[in-house]
């Protein structure tokens, strides 16, 4: 890994075909029973396909090269959970980065990979004009709850799934 190499980009249905071995490779290495929705496997061709066609206009990639080794999928939902739950906003539905390039391995302008690959999605979903943006992470992943209160998020509520899982429902409202 070359760290002038690393470039983020728009997920587009171009990439997605270019990339989509390496995005179903990322998607395969990150995914961890403890911390995932036990019954949600990794993403398949199909889903990757299907879900990025066009809806998930603000998704990023991360590459290193000519291969992809991040994803973070973000899409824009009409209602839902929480506050100014009838008005528009962002939803970071995925985000993958494969171990080789997680923590202190691997930066992008002296950023660490994940930070400026979410950054960069939650930028899109600013730029775009929604209010706000959220995202749902398992109670048992304290990691994840950690980096993102280090990005503004802070936590609105709480939803538990048919598979019982408690998810911690979180929001960072744009200026």
């Amino acid at each position: 890994m070359s760290a002038d190499q690393l470039r983020i980009a728009t997920l587009d249905r171009d990439a997605v075909e270019a990339y989509l071995a390496d995005l179903m490779h990322v998607s395969r290495a990150t995914w961890d029973p403890q911390t995932c929705t036990p019954w949600v496997e990794p993403w398949t061709a199909d889903q990757f396909r299907y879900d990025l066609a066009g809806k998930f206009s603000m998704s990023t990639y991360l590459a290193d090269g000519d291969r992809a080794v991040g994803v973070c999928i973000a899409h824009e939902r009409e209602n839902g959970y929480g506050p100014h739950s009838d008005a528009p906003y962002g939803f970071i539905a995925k985000l993958a980065l494969h171990p080789d390039y997680q923590g202190e391995r691997a930066y992008v302008n002296s950023v660490r990979a994940s930070g400026a690959l979410f950054d960069a999605s939650i930028e899109r979903i600013e730029g775009s004009g929604l209010s706000a943006v959220r995202l749902g992470v398992l109670e048992n992943n304290p990691t994840a709850l950690r980096f993102y209160e280090r990005r503004g998020f802070a936590m609105i509520g709480t939803q538990r799934g048919t598979d019982d899982l408690k998810r911690i429902v979180m929001e960072r409202e744009f200026a």
